[in-house]
């Protein structure tokens, strides 16, 4: 799940007011094509979009926090975070879900050689998500610990 956020520190609401105004984002990965795509099932123009490189999501949410950067597209838990601390939804994949989709990728030869751990890693999978899905509060501060401190 992504949202493009704005700081509370303007008045930026709605996709038409991010014409022209620097984005956070992190090059070359799926921020920077959800942030594209978003934008662009919004009406805005590649031309309109103007992503600013800000790698480090911890950074991005603190430029986004101080109104240094008016926009940033943040990943879930750090889009719920950044709410928290003020910042506005602009557009999120939710409202475009075909843009918002995780991919899981092996390669041809390691599921040949190695059947059951694909399967275990996809049995695992589902049952993480029935797991958040039954109890989301349960594990936020898990989330938010593993998805933060890893980019530090």
């Amino acid at each position: 799940m992504y949202s493009i956020l704005a700081s509370g520190k303007n008045d930026i609401s709605t996709p038409d007011g991010l014409k022209g105004v620097e984005i956070g984002i992190s090059q070359g990965t799926i921020i920077e094509y959800v942030t594209d795509r978003l934008l662009q099932a919004e009406g805005l123009t590649p031309e309109d979009i103007k992503n600013v490189a800000v790698p480090k999501m911890p950074d991005r949410m603190a430029l986004l926090g101080t109104g240094e950067l008016k926009a940033a597209t943040l990943p879930e838990p750090l889009a719920s975070v950044a709410i928290g601390q003020g910042a506005r939804v602009v557009v999120d994949d939710t409202r475009h879900p075909e843009y918002g989709y995780s991919t899981y990728a092996f390669r041809k030869a390691f599921i040949d050689e190695n059947p059951e751990a694909v399967r275990a890693f996809l049995a695992a999978i589902e049952e993480a998500v029935a797991l958040i899905n039954a109890d989301p509060s349960k594990y936020k501060s898990l989330l938010l610990e593993t998805t933060c401190c890893r980019n530090r």
